[in-house]
């Protein structure tokens, strides 16, 4: 056996936007030389600058790395989601018998147990990201988009990690695809080609089909993509989540990071604007909001606009052509971000491709003049506008409730 000594573009470092050290240490390479598991989570051993996402510290991972023992129990190597959990956490593992028996200890217990693997994983199927959906009614989603070409909505539903696929005119749940660690966002190309998602435990994008709703790949990032924003020219934006924050420009062909800028702050969130050349981000401390505005349209960060200070708070919309910007209930001038066009009484989550409607949680507004036009029968929080902007349709515990907007413009 021989082994290739490491270079300098095999090593991993990362970090979650805390800036905070890893509280365990243990390292673990699975026999297959696929995955490499450290700091609790798993990493690509070809790549280790692609963290996949947590699995818990690994002692053990079958030959042909389809599932691996945690100290919680036993894993989906592929999918990090769990096949069965012990009843007290173990501190080692083996497998014998070509992977068929497993042997482990509890501190807790102070015993050495043995079990078949098939226990815990007959009837399952390993490694599948895609399935058939279940009742939209399972599902909480945190994020809803409309596909631009097809009456398709889809759904991030960050507990059980899946992208869901729904009908907009039956909403019934179609198809769904697990995805990595803590997905946070949920985007779709200008196109309507592909879906991606932003995670906090793996650093990377996934990038989606959105017509077959089959995942394509994970896009390697330099940080965790708490909030992603898809651009022009097969480029994507991403910033972290807190502390430090830096919007990223990275290239979804070639997966290299093409420009970022560090901010050194806190909260950040992303926008573009329709044709993907131009780039808002918003930064929230405290009762501080900054909003800075990029051309992005060759590739790079170039700051054309910025202001500090301006009160607000989370929260970031924009109209399809740039020319306002919602940062919470505040509604900016998007050319210069100095001026405050208007206040408002809701914060705003969305506006209409067609840029005539700013729709709060509660309540609908006229974007030229900031006048109420509607308030909304429930709170719709997590929401997504139809591409001829005639239906809002907002996530709820019930499935997806419609408001028609079209006599609203």
């Amino acid at each position: 056996m021989t082994t290739t000594p490491a270079t300098a573009a095999d090593e991993s470092r990362w970090e979650d936007g805390y800036g905070f050290m890893f509280p365990k240490r243990h390292a673990y390479l699975g026999p297959s030389g696929k995955h490499i598991y450290f700091a609790d989570s798993q990493l690509d051993a070809a790549q280790l600058a692609l963290v996949i996402g947590k699995s818990g510290q690994v002692f053990a991972e079958d030959a042909a790395a389809t599932f691996a023992v945690s100290d919680t129990g036993v894993l989906d190597a592929e999918l990090l989601t769990s096949l069965a959990t012990f009843p007290n956490a173990i501190s080692a593992a083996a497998l014998t018998a070509a992977d068929a028996e497993l042997w482990y200890y509890s501190p807790t217990t102070g015993q050495l147990a043995y079990a078949n693997v098939a226990d815990f994983i007959a009837g399952k199927s390993l490694g599948v990201r895609e399935a058939a959906a279940r009742p939209i009614t399972d599902y909480t989603f945190a994020k809803l988009v409309a596909d631009p070409n097809r009456p398709v909505l889809y759904g991030l539903d960050t507990a059980k990690r899946v992208v869901v696929s729904v009908d907009s005119q039956s909403g019934l749940a179609l198809q769904s695809v697990v995805v990595g660690s803590r997905p946070t966002d949920l985007e779709i190309d200008a196109s309507g080609a592909n879906l991606y998602t932003g995670h906090l435990d793996t650093l990377a994008v996934a990038q989606i089909d959105a017509k077959s709703l089959g995942f394509v790949r994970f896009i390697t990032t330099p940080r965790v993509t708490n909030d992603i924003a898809p651009l022009s020219g097969d480029r994507i934006a991403t910033i972290d989540q807190d502390q430090w924050t830096s919007p990223t420009l990275i290239d979804l062909v070639t997966g290299k990071t093409l420009d970022y800028k560090y901010w050194a702050n806190y909260g950040g969130a992303l926008a573009a604007t329709a044709d993907g050349n131009k780039l808002f981000v918003n930064d929230t401390a405290g009762n501080s909001t900054t909003v800075s505005r990029y051309d992005v349209s060759a590739g790079k960060l170039t700051q054309v606009a910025h202001d500090e200070n301006n009160g607000g708070g989370p929260g970031l919309a924009v109209t399809p052509d740039g020319t306002s910007v919602y940062v919470w209930a505040r509604c900016l001038d998007g050319t210069n971000l100095t001026d405050v066009r208007y206040g408002q009484s809701d914060r705003i989550y969305s506006v209409t491709p067609n840029g005539k409607l700013a729709i709060g949680g509660w309540e609908v507004f006229r974007v030229a003049d900031g006048a109420l036009l509607a308030t909304l029968k429930a709170g719709c929080s997590v929401q997504a506008v139809s591409p001829d902007s005639s239906t809002l349709y907002c996530a709820s515990s019930s499935g997806i409730v419609t408001f028609p907007l079209r006599g609203l413009q």
